[in-house]
């Protein structure tokens, strides 16, 4: 991955590589066009169910989240950079997963 891809690109290149590698795991990828908000990717795994874990891809921001609760992520004067973000938001799916039941491979 260059380094000078966008966060969201770059989040969604992980979890497309960790879901092939995880087969098993459910999961929708819904595009949302929207000329209010402005386009966005959902990202659900495990949909329609009580350990369904989603992830909502913006320009700029990615959240992620389950039934109960969220957390966006994005650069505003952090400083670190879009990988890091990616990543960070990355972690985030892959330990929500699990804390809701679904085995993950390591990668």
């Amino acid at each position: 991955m260059a380094a000078t891809e966008k966060a969201e690109v770059l989040f969604e290149s992980l979890a497309r590589e960790m879901l092939a590698n995880n087969p098993a795991i459910k999961h929708e990828w819904r595009p949302i066009k929207s000329r209010w908000a402005g386009d966005r990717l959902d990202l659900v795994c495990n949909p329609d169910s009580p350990n369904e874990v989603w992830a909502t891809i913006r320009e700029a921001q990615i959240a992620v989240g389950d039934r109960n609760d969220h957390c966006d992520f994005e650069d505003f004067g952090r400083r670190i950079g879009e990988e890091g973000l990616a990543r960070e938001a990355f972690e985030y799916l892959l330990n929500l997963l699990r804390s809701n039941g679904t085995t993950v491979a390591a990668a």
